[in-house]
C-alpha cells in the first residue's frame, strides 16, 4: 500500500511539474525529485508509524481503565435474590444417596 501510495504520489508530482512548467531542467526532473521523494517516504512513515503508536497507546490505557472502573463496580447483587416461580413440570436433580445391595 504504502509503495502504491509513493507511486501515485510520485506520478502526481512530475506531472504536475511537467504540464505546469515550473521546471524546465531536466537535472531537476531526473536527480532531485527521486532523491527528494527518496528522503521524503521514509520520513512520512515514521510520522505515521508514531502517530499510529500513539493512538494504539492511547486505546489501550483506554480499555485498561475502562476495565478497572468495570471491576471497581463490581458484581454483587445490592438487592434480594428472588427466587424463580417452581414449576411441577420442570427438571429436578436426582436424589444423591446411593443404595447398596
Amino acid at each position: 500500500l504504502a509503495f502504491i501510495w509513493r507511486c501515485v504520489f510520485q506520478w502526481y508530482l512530475v506531472t504536475f511539474i511537467l504540464f505546469h512548467k515550473v521546471v524546465d531542467n531536466l537535472f531537476v526532473l531526473t536527480v532531485l525529485i527521486p532523491v527528494v521523494l527518496f528522503l521524503f517516504f521514509p520520513f512520512a512513515a515514521v510520522i505515521g508509524g508514531f502517530v499510529v503508536g500513539i493512538l494504539a497507546a492511547i486505546l489501550l490505557v483506554m480499555f485498561i481503565v475502562y476495565r478497572m472502573r468495570k471491576k471497581d463496580e463490581g458484581s454483587y447483587a445490592l438487592d434480594e435474590q428472588k427466587q424463580p416461580p417452581i414449576y411441577p413440570y420442570a427438571y429436578q436433580k436426582a436424589p444423591t444417596k446411593e443404595f447398596y445391595a
